[in-house]
């Protein structure tokens, strides 16, 4: 175990101090290239990754033995998504496919394709009974759970489109557009209700806060911006980090928000303020050495993951005193 270095985080707008250490509790190897994706998996305390090596691997974070790899797509994955029943994953390769995988069976049975270029990003919607998908060929993309037919497939942008949120309440989907646009879809019937500049280069990540009206995005220039989810107005600009930020991520009990970046590390934040908690990095840390591509914070175990292009995953346990 490698544990990291403690903060004195403190918010601006109150006395409260926290104390935050992060320990690495686990390093896995065994990918032989970049990392783009990570998803829960069927059994309490195991996940799946995947990346540049076309594998899809299935991790125990007790196992002392390799991963199991049960996948090998014949592209780079860069999304996955377990289906709700836990039957079926889900994955977005740079083919512009998506693969379906019956994890009972444990064989391939559907390879859907739309996009032209990369599936960066799936989501599943339980109660509409749908399937989101968004590409690098600009394309937002919706299918049927039950079947797999394509219900709608738009392109809002000439640029990528590399991540998407759904806010149940609100109706409606955000989507973070490679032009630095924010694109808010009706989520019933997919017309463009509003579009917005977020960053001044691409909008990387993009997700809704679990309990207060915030619709959060990281971009390419290194910023995270708050934005009231109502109005759309920007309440929050934070110089986040030092290149792109890639991925944002809430904790199972939505006491932090974790963010991960090209400049190799990881911080947590507080998700009442938005307060910087932690850094996370290879001196102080024992973090990555590369990019940092992805992150999951597992709900089974309260840990967090970490993926980059140094080909490892890095589970870490964030603690409060």
């Amino acid at each position: 175990m490698h544990r990291g270095y403690t903060h004195l985080g403190g918010s601006l707008k109150s006395n409260l101090k926290v104390l935050i250490q992060a320990e690495r509790v686990r390093v896995f190897s065994g990918h032989d290239a970049p990392v783009y994706a990570l998803e829960e998996s069927v059994q309490s305390g195991h996940f799946f990754s995947a990346g540049g090596d076309k594998l899809v691997a299935d991790w125990g974070l007790l196992s002392e033995t390799e991963a199991r790899g049960f996948v090998n797509a014949r592209y780079t994955i860069y999304s996955l998504k377990l289906s709700p029943d836990k039957r079926q994953l889900l994955i977005g390769d740079s083919n512009g496919s998506m693969l379906v995988v019956d994890l009972q069976q444990g064989k391939q049975t559907r390879n859907l394709r739309v996009h032209t270029k990369s599936v960066f990003s799936i989501m599943i919607d339980e109660n509409a009974n749908r399937i989101f998908t968004t590409g690098a060929d600009g394309f937002f993309a919706v299918w049927n759970f039950d079947d797999f037919s394509l219900v709608f497939s738009q392109k809002y942008c000439d640029e990528k489109i590399r991540s998407a949120t759904l806010h149940k309440d609100l109706g409606e989907i955000a989507l973070a557009c490679g032009d630095g646009q924010i694109r808010i879809l009706d989520a019933e019937t997919f017309v463009l209700k509003n579009t917005f500049s977020a960053h001044e280069m691409s909008v990387n990540t993009v997700c809704y806060h679990p309990f207060k009206p915030w619709l959060i995005s990281g971009g390419r220039d290194a910023m995270i911006r708050i934005w009231n989810a109502n109005d759309k107005k920007l309440l929050h600009s934070i110089p986040a980090h030092n290149y792109a930020v890639y991925s944002i991520v809430f904790s199972p009990d939505c006491k932090f928000f974790a963010s991960a970046s090209r400049d190799k590390t990881i911080k947590i934040w507080d998700s009442e303020q938005a307060d910087f908690l932690i850094r996370i990095d290879l001196e102080k840390c024992g973090g990555h050495i590369h990019s940092v591509n992805t992150l999951l914070w597992l709900k089974s175990d309260n840990l967090l993951l970490s993926a980059g292009d140094d080909r490892k995953i890095m589970a870490w346990k964030i603690m409060q005193s």
